[in-house]
């Protein structure tokens, strides 16, 4: 049986399940399926997500449909950044099909392996985890 120190036997699952969020983050938090634009975003801030490094920014704008009043939007870990603030932006509304609201008329989907990577490595984190207490023995 192994003796592994706690910090080493908590950092791996940690940082496992932090790649899943970052991986979350920069991949999947910000799919766009493009479509036919019926919107237009117009963002009044942006900031960045230190959490995933800043590659993502957590914005605030209205979205002025081209039928109808005009919407709040906010959204986390989204492409957009400082330089897009005051800029309009071509959106659709995706309600009907994702639920997720207004995104961007450009397509983005990442690759599938990434998907694939989002279901793996929690269940990597949950697994190193469990087999690292199953082998700690306490210290005497």
């Amino acid at each position: 049986m192994s003796t592994w120190p706690r910090p080493v036997m908590w950092a791996l699952p940690v940082a496992l399940v932090y790649a899943t969020y970052f991986n979350y983050g920069y991949m999947l938090g910000d799919v766009s399926y493009g479509g036919t634009a019926n919107g237009t975003l117009v963002l009044e801030s942006c900031q960045a997500d230190w959490s995933v490094f800043a590659t993502r920014s957590t914005c605030v704008g209205e979205v002025v449909p081209d039928e109808g009043e005009p919407e709040s939007f906010r959204h986390e870990f989204a492409r957009f950044t400082v330089d897009d603030v005051g800029m309009p932006i071509r959106v659709t509304d995706d309600r009907t099909q994702s639920g997720r609201g207004w995104h961007t008329v450009d397509e983005f989907v990442p690759s599938p392996l990434f998907r694939v990577l989002l279901l793996v490595l929690p269940i990597a984190a949950l697994l190193t985890f469990l087999r690292a207490l199953a082998t700690v023995r306490p210290r005497e």
